[in-house]
């Protein structure tokens, strides 16, 4: 069953010490089920729906921190691959009440 497929290992999405300084191994580990289309279409904060499933899937996780008094720090890649890509992740933060 798909259910019994779903797991961590399976998702591909666990850290080691192979990442250091290779953001390729970083993204590949990054993308569900090894797949870099998954990822666009729900991890990314600019693509064809602005990033709206991954800001509700931000609002979840907070909501769940906050919930179970947990901490974390949270981050988002900045590539450097064009001028607007702060601003881009700033509309996104805001767009999406990530920010404050």
């Amino acid at each position: 069953t798909l259910e019994a497929q779903l797991h961590v290992d399976a998702l591909r999405t666990v850290a080691d010490d192979h990442f250091f300084h290779r953001f390729d191994n970083f993204n590949d580990a990054y993308s569900p089920l090894g797949c870099g289309d998954l990822r666009t279409v729900f991890l990314k904060s600019s693509n064809f729906i602005q990033g709206s499933y991954f800001g509700e899937l931000a609002q979840a996780v907070i909501g769940s921190f906050h919930k179970n008094d947990t901490f974390a720090e949270m981050r988002m890649s900045i590539y450097g691959k064009n001028l607007n890509e702060w601003d881009d992740l700033a509309r996104w933060l805001k767009s999406s009440d990530l920010h404050g």
